[in-house]
């Protein structure tokens, strides 16, 4: 199985989503504390 550059593309999008959805809560959950 080979992957294709579109599929590339598509992971990295869901890795900076994900990244970006972690450091949200991560900063949410601080507040809540605070």
């Amino acid at each position: 199985m080979v992957l294709t550059h579109h599929e590339d593309i598509f992971m990295i999008y869901i890795l900076l989503f994900y990244l970006k959805y972690h450091v949200f809560s991560e900063i949410s959950s601080q507040n809540l504390a605070l």
